[in-house]
């Protein structure tokens, strides 16, 4: 990346060591630390130092895929808080065993892996690289998982090869597609579709439904529930969606901020996305628009 670099007094990542070490770097950093994806080493992104040398910062991208990429620094601890919510919204066991297919130097992976760190859960990440998907199949058979993340793109090319199965799926990044639902039949139990942003500091709701339960018509933009400790306001309705707006305790602003997304809440006040509000393609449902496709 042709970055200018205002201020030296932090760490950068050094993406070619092992992706767990990655993540060690990251969450266990004595100074801020900067996470460049590998994908965005031929932009030009100005980087503005982190917003205080007294508390330690990370930073991540967002907008890769729709726009010029962005780097948005959160506090450290506020990545640590969103962990320790996480764990109770995903339902998250010491016991369990976590495999994260997603990359680690943005929030979707980083994040998962602080909520299994955590928890004291086992757990492995894996960057999806395309080249490698035939590949995936052995990782999921050798770590025999109990919670499979990731995004609905890595979901298809799974659901391409037989003989696998994973209790539950988590996945964000985009929804699935009603034709999604019919692929997973017989490699899980139920499916967890995750709402968050880089701005967040990763979570920001969830929904859990049984696969068997699921209707996709209904179902596929349905994000549930935000944890107590967030608030989630949004005054549209079915026939005409309108601005979601958060205040979370793990964002990068302190106060009420707008998503960039539209949706409403229906009768069971689950949140519903619809899109986004300057019409691009890639973002909607969001953890991070720089991982809503698997990587070439």
């Amino acid at each position: 990346m042709d970055a200018i670099l205002q201020d030296s007094d932090f760490l950068t990542v050094n993406t070619q060591k092992d992706t767990k070490e990655i993540v060690g770097d990251i969450l266990n950093s004595e100074k801020s630390i900067l996470a460049i994806p590998p994908r965005f080493e031929e932009a030009e992104v100005t980087i503005l130092p982190p917003p205080s040398n007294s508390e330690k910062y990370i930073g991540l991208f967002s907008s890769g895929s729709t726009g010029e990429p962005k780097c948005l620094w959160n506090k450290q601890s506020n990545l640590n808080v969103n962990a320790e919510i996480s764990v109770k919204a995903f339902s998250i066991q010491r016991n369990d065993r976590l495999l994260i297919l997603a990359s680690p130097w943005h929030v979707a992976g980083l994040s998962w892996a602080a909520m299994a760190e955590v928890a004291g859960s086992s757990w492995e990440i894996v960057t999806p690289y395309v080249k490698n998907s035939a590949q995936w199949i052995d990782i999921i058979k050798n770590f025999n998982p109990t919670l499979l993340l990731t995004v609905p793109s890595v979901l298809r090319y799974l659901a391409e090869y037989d003989n696998w199965f994973v209790p539950r799926i988590a996945f964000g990044g985009a929804s699935l597609d009603q034709g999604d639902y019919e692929l997973l039949k017989g490699h899980c139990d139920s499916v967890i579709q995750a709402y968050g942003q880089t701005e967040a500091g990763g979570l920001i709701s969830l929904s859990e439904r049984k696969l068997s339960d699921a209707n996709p018509k209904i179902d596929f933009n349905d994000v549930g529930k935000a944890p107590s400790e967030f608030e989630i306001t949004c005054l549209g309705t079915m026939e005409k969606p309108d601005t979601v707006f958060l205040t979370s305790s793990s964002s990068v602003s302190d106060e009420k901020y707008d998503t960039g997304d539209l949706g409403f809440f229906d009768e069971n006040g689950n949140l519903h996305l619809t899109g986004r509000k300057n019409d691009s393609s890639g973002n909607c449902n969001m953890i991070t628009a720089v991982t809503s496709v698997a990587h070439k």
